[in-house]
């Protein structure tokens, strides 16, 4: 076997990591058994057999939310008696005298569960019974059950579905936005270095062979803190050696950052980058979607930040010509651990080329917000670059014309040839991305043509932006950790040079 475990955290992430497993889910059914199918569920399921009924897949994937992030899915709902639950529902919900053996606490009002998740339940048909009116929360379109352990939830804040932050139960002027305030949940009672103890140390031992880890999370809120502290904790106990490639949600949108989000930003990026074997940035709100998306529902971004994450992870879960996490990070970074930032995240559907990368992260990091100016001579450098493709019709390759117009299209970013050939890998994948009859994914992403290939590029380009993180810190940090954080950033810049420069300014104003 050769597992792969995903840990989700915080409400952006976790609707991408619902679209993935429901794909995983469809996979099951390619064929009539699993023993004919070229996918192997084992990678990113635990099988749970019942006498007489098959077997229920549980993902390999633990969970982090705020207190009533989950919606309308309740840790434990399909996991105890259906007929003491509907009997406590019904007395609830009558506000009646309940037993001394109940305790019930009331946090807020309760969320009712959508159509398509009451038709899921009835064993109904759910086409069409999506929108976004309707699918505020990601457990409003996942059609996986997940075991109560991998439910977790940070108890003191509540979920904004309008703003998709986490405001404070208690103080609810007060957001859940700066790294430091993450990094404090992670250590409030205990509960981040019990979670690793526990759940996710009991999902290792799971596994026979794991070979990596997903890390999915927000960068621009204390989610990146929790994170960081997390992975931390992760690499020093757990899985010293083992892959992780951290997937970074940026935001991309909205008012310019202050000085201490910047400033958060700035924390969060070099931590997560510094214990992940890489680290590939994504927009929270990429520019060029088609006009159909609603940019204030995640269901419909995370459809398309999903294909990427899809891709890169189907490498390892096909039976035949199967690779892991390991290639894609050797051949990513060469064995230079530091150039470890996937700076080109893109991929080829329906002819067009989405770019789900992160863009702000590599503007110009200042007070006033200006842009700086390059220098006059310099070319940008693609040290490595991977494709990943699959085909557009079950058991048959890309046609020719097909295979150009990936290469054409999503070839060296930079555009100069600069990308030595021997440094471009492609990977060739037998499983199409299967979503035309998947109804969870917004009905006008159904309507698309599969995506056929993701790109992934290791260019200079972050070299940029940890030099303007350095100068921002050089201003105005002054707390103990100054220093510290400078000499990360100079040696992350160093990593993603090539060639000469004029000076550490050449993109100073």
């Amino acid at each position: 076997m050769h597992e792969v475990i995903n840990i989700s955290i915080s409400p952006t992430a976790n609707n991408t990591t619902t679209h993935f497993n429901n794909l995983q889910e469809s996979n099951l059914h390619l064929t009539e058994s699993t023993s004919s199918s070229p996918y192997d569920p084992d990678v990113h399921f635990t099988d749970e057999v019942l006498p007489l009924q098959g077997a229920n897949y549980y993902p390999r994937t633990l969970l982090w939310e705020y207190e009533d992030g989950y919606g309308a899915l309740g840790q434990f709902e399909y996991f105890e008696d259906p007929q003491e639950r509907q009997k406590l529902n019904a007395m609830v919900n009558a506000n009646s005298e309940i037993s001394s053996s109940y305790k019930v606490i009331r946090t807020g009002d309760k969320v009712s569960k959508n159509e398509y998740q009451r038709a899921l339940d009835a064993n109904l048909p759910t086409q069409g019974k999506l929108n976004t009116e309707n699918t505020k929360y990601w457990s409003d379109f996942s059609r996986v059950l997940y075991k109560p352990s991998s439910m977790n939830k940070l108890s003191r804040w509540n979920y904004d579905t309008e703003s998709h932050g986490g405001i404070l139960s208690l103080h609810p002027e007060r957001k859940f936005e700066d790294y430091s305030i993450g990094v404090n949940e992670f250590k409030e009672n205990a509960i981040g270095d019990d979670f690793v103890d526990e759940n996710f140390r009991n999902l290792l031992e799971n596994c026979d062979l794991a070979t990596g880890v997903n890390l999915l999370t927000e960068v621009d809120s204390g989610w990146a803190g929790f994170s960081s502290s997390l992975l931390d904790t992760l690499r020093d106990t757990y899985v010293p050696k083992l892959p992780v490639l951290t997937w970074g949600f940026y935001q991309d949108h909205g008012p310019e950052f202050s000085l201490n989000r910047q400033l958060s930003r700035i924390r969060a990026t070099v931590s997560l980058v510094s214990n992940s074997s890489l680290f590939l940035p994504l927009s929270d709100h990429p520019e060029n979607l088609p006009s159909w998306v609603d940019y204030g529902s995640l269901w419909h971004t995370s459809t398309f930040s999903t294909v990427p994450f899809e891709f890169i992870n189907s490498i390892g879960s096909q039976k035949q010509n199967r690779y892991g996490f390991s290639d894609i990070v050797d051949g990513l970074t060469l064995g230079e651990s530091k150039r470890n930032v996937v700076s080109h995240i893109r991929f080829l559907q329906d002819q067009t080329v989405f770019d789900v990368s992160a863009s702000s992260i590599y503007k110009h990091i200042s007070a006033n917000g200006k842009n700086g100016r390059g220098q006059k001579n310099y070319k940008s450098h693609c040290f490595t670059h991977a494709i990943v493709t699959k085909p557009l019709l079950a058991n048959k390759s890309l046609t020719e014309s097909l295979q150009n117009e990936i290469k054409e299209k999503l070839g060296d970013p930079t555009g100069n040839g600069s990308l030595q050939t021997e440094f471009s890998r492609t990977f060739d994948l037998d499983i199409r991305y299967n979503h035309q009859k998947l109804d969870s994914f917004p009905p006008e992403f159904n309507k698309m043509e599969q995506p056929i290939a993701s790109s992934f590029s290791v260019t200079d380009r972050p070299r940029k932006m940890f030099m303007e993180m350095d100068s921002f810190v050089s201003r105005y940090c002054r707390g103990d950790d100054r220093e510290e954080l400078k000499d990360e950033l100079y040696n992350l810049k160093s990593a993603f040079e090539s060639g000469w420069y004029d000076s550490d300014s050449d993109y100073d104003d």
